[in-house]
């Protein structure tokens, strides 16, 4: 199974900072958790600018070191961060800004509106260095959280189970702590999505089948953009799977798709280019990747 890939952007002069992210990200990479990608790993006598763009092209994930040097370097400026924002944009890639030296990063437009860690802001490297290892343990965590919980196909999935009759079935197949839970999961994600789409945040409740593809869109947009969003799902997602009763449904990822088992699951795959498929589910009927299915099938 490929993991998902982790870019690390800095700057040469932070080279000593670089290597200390490495050592707790590489953690996460001996656990099997995330494919680490520093330019270290290029090779002498390799053309290092077409290496660079291609692992850019190939990252879930870019972590970048923001220092006064990193937002003053032509070559991060110029050949790193433009391509890192288009596939932002355009692919739902997270960026994943990381205060590493305190500087002036609230005045830089493309950085300003992100979600960067520390949490509070302040610099990783501060008061003489007594907070490193604490900052970037917690930050390798939410990184393998990210890294590993951008699908919104088990989270609709919950939702498809829940919305019909307000969880009247799934209380007697999943047990009332995991009804709660996928009622806060609804409610959570609806509260969010009227940001992004009233409409289907709207209809959603009353028309759940009609309205799963833009509420599944929509929660993808929200979950690369929004990083504190995608932890607080994960883990609700992560509790809800718990307090599943042993007879009652479970949440299955299955290559590149998401089942829901249990009598009138929805199935949800992830195609080829990244789409969302979206099909029902019956008594534990798995959808191949790549494919749907209708009710009417």
């Amino acid at each position: 199974m490929t993991q998902p890939i982790v870019f690390i952007s800095y700057s040469r002069e932070d080279e000593a900072e670089k290597n200390a992210l490495l050592k707790h990200l590489d953690v996460l990479q001996k656990a099997g958790l995330i494919d680490l990608w520093s330019d270290d790993q290029i090779k002498t006598g390799a053309d290092w600018e077409t290496e660079i763009e291609q692992a850019i092209a190939r990252a879930r994930v870019a972590v970048l070191l923001i220092s006064a040097d990193f937002l003053t370097s032509q070559f991060v400026l110029s050949q790193q961060v433009p391509v890192l924002l288009a596939r932002r944009q355009s692919e739902g890639l997270v960026i994943f800004p990381v205060i590493a030296k305190a500087c002036a990063w609230q005045r830089v437009e493309w950085l300003r509106p992100m979600k960067v860690r520390p949490r509070h802001g302040h610099p990783v490297w501060r008061e003489s260095g007594r907070h490193v290892d604490e900052e970037l343990a917690t930050i390798a965590d939410e990184v393998a959280a990210v890294a590993g919980e951008l699908d919104p196909a088990p989270i609709v999935a919950i939702m498809g189970r829940y919305a019909p009759d307000q969880g009247d079935k799934l209380r007697q197949a999943a047990g009332p702590e995991a009804l709660a839970l996928a009622g806060e999961i609804f409610e959570v994600v609806l509260e969010r999505i009227k940001e992004i789409d009233p409409r289907a945040a709207q209809k959603y409740p009353d028309n759940p089948e009609g309205y799963q593809v833009p509420l599944a869109d929509a929660l993808a947009e929200l979950l690369q953009a929004d990083l504190d969003f995608a932890l607080r799902l994960k883990g609700l997602l992560g509790q809800y799977e718990q307090a599943l009763s042993p007879a009652g449904e479970r949440v299955t990822r299955t290559g590149s798709g998401v089942t829901v088992q249990g009598e009138g699951a929805v199935g949800i795959q992830q195609g080829d280019q990244g789409q969302v498929i979206i099909g029902s589910q019956i008594k534990g009927d798995v959808l191949g990747p790549g494919a749907s299915k209708r009710d009417d099938e």
